[in-house]
C-alpha cells in the first residue's frame, strides 16, 4: 500500500516558482517459498533398464515439514521537488528492507540420508537511499544543456543467518558467503603472513602466531569486504546547439572488492607463474609459492588478503554527436526527418591503484570447485571500446 500528497496542488500553498512538491510513502510485505522442497517425498524418475525390465527412481526431495514463507516487509519514504519551471528537479527515497526466515541450504546429519537441506535460516537488513537529480543550466534559442545524475546508496547487513561452517574452507571458499554481522556476500580469507624459505605459504592466526596456511582455524578467518557494490552512480550531459547534438554518459560503481587471479602453487597457465618462489631468498620479493604438481597452498592462497583487489570503477560509458538535417534539405526528397550520428561506448575507465584488469568483467569462481588448475579469480578480457556510425531517417 502507498500514497502521494502533492502538496503544490493545495490550496494554502502558493510558491509560483515550485512546479512540483511530492511526499510519498509506501509499506508491503512479499512472500518467497521453495519450489524445490516440501512436506512431502518427491521422487524423479531414471532411465528404463532393459535387464530388469523396469524404471529406478531416485530421491529429488526429502519430506520438508519445518519450511516457512520467506518474508520480506519493505518501508519506502521519497520527495520529488521541481522548481524553475521544471529546469531543477530532485527526487529523493528512503528505503529499509527487513527479511526474515531466509531460506538457504544447510548442512544436515548424513545419516538421515542427504547431508543438506533447506531450511529458514536468518533475516537481513537492507537499508538505503536513492537520489535522481535532473536540470537544465543553460535554455536558449541556439543552444541548450541538461544534465541527469542518479544515484544509489545500499547497506546491508546480515542480522542472523544459521548456517553450520565448522572448518576455514566453510568461510573462506570461491563463493561469497552470507554470514551475520557482515554484509551480504562477503569474502572472508587469511591473513597473509608470506612465503618461507621452502616456498610455503604463511598466515597470521587471531594472537598475531605466525603459522601454515593448512594449520589455519576458523578463528584465523578475517572479513575481506563484500562483492557487491555499495554505491551506484550515473551522470548524463546532453548538450544541443541548432542541428547538433553531444551527449556523454558516465558511470560508477563503488565499495566492492574481488579475489584477483593468482598463481597458487600448480596452476602453470596462470599469469604470474613466472614470480613464483624458486630458490631460497626468493621469499623477500614474491607472494607465490613454488611450483608442485598439487599442493596444500592451493586450498588458501587464492583466499588471503594480499589477493583481495578493489573493484570499484568508473567508466566513460557513451558518446554521441549527432547532426539532424534541416527539413528543407530533406523534404524534396520524401524524408520527413534524417539524422547522423557518431557514438562511442566504453572509452575509458578509471579503476583503483594498482588494479591491471576491467572490474566489470572480473569474474569469481563461484563453481564451488577446486583442483591444481582452478583459481579463485579469472581475468578476462576487459569490454572493448565501441564504436558506431549511424544514419536514422523516416518518411
Amino acid at each position: 500500500m502507498g500514497g502521494t500528497w502533492k502538496i503544490a496542488n493545495e490550496d494554502f500553498f502558493n510558491a509560483g516558482w515550485v512546479d512540483r512538491l511530492n511526499l510519498r510513502a509506501s509499506y508491503g510485505v512479499n512472500g518467497n517459498i521453495s519450489l524445490s522442497e516440501g512436506p512431502y517425498l518427491i521422487l524423479s524418475a531414471g532411465s528404463f533398464n532393459p535387464t530388469t525390465g523396469g524404471v529406478s527412481n531416485g530421491i529429488s526431495s526429502f519430506p520438508n515439514n519445518s519450511l516457512r514463507w520467506e518474508k520480506t516487509r519493505t518501508t519506502n519514504v521519497g520527495v520529488d521537488f521541481d522548481v524553475f519551471g521544471n529546469r531543477l528537479g530532485i527526487s529523493l527515497d528512503y528505503y529499509y528492507k527487513k527479511s526474515t526466515d531466509i531460506l538457504a541450504a544447510d548442512a544436515t546429519d548424513p545419516t538421515t540420508g542427504t547431508s543438506r537441506m533447506t531450511r529458514n535460516l536468518g533475516a537481513i537488513d537492507n537499508r538505503g537511499v536513492e537520489i535522481s537529480l535532473h536540470g537544465t543550466p543553460v535554455r536558449s534559442s541556439d543552444f541548450s544543456w541538461d544534465i541527469m545524475f542518479n544515484m544509489s546508496f545500499n547497506k546491508n547487513k546480515v542480522v542472523e543467518y544459521n548456517v553450520a561452517r565448522n572448518y576455514p574452507t566453510s568461510w573462506a571458499w570461491s563463493q561469497a558467503i552470507h554470514a551475520a554481522g557482515h554484509p551480504m556476500f562477503g569474502l572472508f580469507g587469511y591473513n597473509f603472513a608470506g612465503i618461507d624459505d621452502r616456498g610455503m605459504v604463511t598466515v597470521y592466526g587471531k594472537d598475531g602466531d605466525v603459522k601454515y596456511a593448512q594449520n589455519a582455524n576458523v578463528d584465523d578467518i578475517i572479513y575481506l569486504g563484500t562483492a557487491v557494490p555499495t554505491t551506484e552512480l550515473s551522470v548524463i550531459n546532453a548538450f544541443k546547439y541548432r542541428n547538433w547534438d553531444l551527449s556523454f554518459m558516465f558511470i560508477a560503481k563503488l565499495g566492492h572488492k574481488y579475489r584477483k587471479d593468482v598463481f597458487q602453487g600448480s596452476n602453470i597457465n596462470s599469469r604470474f607463474v613466472a614470480q613464483r618462489w624458486q630458490k631460497p631468498g626468493d621469499e623477500n620479493h614474491t607472494i607465490y609459492p613454488a611450483l608442485s604438481s598439487w599442493n596444500s597452498d592451493l586450498f588458501y592462497f587464492p583466499y588471503c588478503d594480499v589477493n583481495i583487489g578493489n573493484a570499484s570503477y568508473a567508466k566513460l560509458r557513451d558518446l554521441t554527436i549527432a547532426y539532424t538535417f534541416d527539413r528543407s534539405l530533406i523534404n524534396s526528397i520524401g524524408m520527413s526527418e534524417a539524422r547522423i550520428y557518431l557514438q562511442g561506448r566504453n572509452l575509458f575507465r578509471i579503476t583503483a591503484k594498482g588494479v591491471d584488469i576491467d572490474p566489470e568483467t572480473m569474474e569469481m569462481d563461484y563453481s564451488n570447485g577446486v583442483g591444481a588448475s582452478s583459481n579463485a579469480g579469472f581475468s578476462v578480457l576487459p569490454r572493448s571500446a565501441e564504436y558506431y556510425v549511424g544514419l536514422s531517417f523516416s518518411f
